[in-house]
């Protein structure tokens, strides 16, 4: 218990200083550190515990992404200085992460995953960049003007195995997007009114739950040569059983309907 608070502490203060998304190597490196720390005294997941745990929406912490084949782009200091820099932190500091995992059947099993993406636009590039001139400083880069925009990717899930530890391979299927704005639907809607084609071969990947109880929830993934960590944690006000979005009510109903 004392091991996976510390990890929460680590996390929390992470974010707090640079934002969900880490990019210097100390940070990931501090990250790193703890989770491994905490998986290294627990046991794998047991599919009684995804059965416990996994449904629900869980807030994302923080999330790293390491090139497994040793390109270290915090080195780059295109990357990692002046104008850069400033706009990856203020992004990273805009945007809240959520996972949202349910099951749409009667049977109970883990059937989508949705990334929750919610987003503070910025105003002008003066929010961003100090010293720039009126002319640019000014420029509106929000034409939309929302106060909240929130883009729901829409997965297609499935637990693909659970040993030798529990993996849930996903495919993206359609994109939603909703706003705070006189130009977008509150509810939200498919983005140019389309889903994804062929997601299950164009748009597919997987991760694997390392550890996982009430409280967190710690995922592993790769994407080509780029190792994925992230660290989550339980929403615990918005039940998974209420949970309400766009097309969710309809997807459960053709759901018990089909079977």
């Amino acid at each position: 218990e004392d091991i996976k608070q510390s990890l929460l502490e680590v996390a929390k203060d992470l974010a707090a200083e640079k934002g969900s998304f880490l990019y210097d190597e100390g940070s990931k490196d501090k990250l790193r550190k703890a989770v491994d720390a905490l998986e290294a005294v627990s046991d794998v997941p047991s599919r009684r515990a995804l059965k416990s745990f996994y449904e629900g929406d869980w807030k994302l912490i923080c999330t790293t992404s390491t090139n497994t084949k040793g390109l270290d782009t915090t080195r780059l200091p295109f990357l990692n200085e002046g104008p850069v820099r400033s706009l990856r932190q203020t992004l990273s500091e805009r945007i809240d992460v959520r996972q949202r995992i349910r099951s749409m059947k009667v049977s109970g099993e883990i059937d989508r995953v949705d990334n929750v993406i919610e987003i503070r636009p910025l105003d002008s590039f003066g929010a961003v960049f100090n010293g720039l001139p009126d002319r640019l400083s000014s420029i509106n880069v929000n034409p939309f003007e929302l106060s909240t925009a929130v883009v729901t990717l829409v997965h297609k899930a499935e637990i693909e195995s659970v040993n030798p530890v529990p993996r849930t391979k996903i495919s993206l299927q359609s994109v939603v997007l909703a706003g705070t704005s006189q130009y977008l639907d509150p509810l939200g809607a498919d983005v140019l009114g389309i889903n994804v084609p062929l997601g299950e071969f164009l748009n597919s990947g997987s991760y694997d739950t390392t550890f996982i109880d009430g409280d967190i929830r710690i995922s592993r993934g790769r994407l080509g040569f780029v190792d994925q960590l992230r660290v989550f944690e339980r929403m615990k006000d918005e039940p998974a059983t209420h949970l309400k979005g766009p097309g969710v009510e309809q997807d459960r109903e053709n759901d018990q309907r089909a079977a």
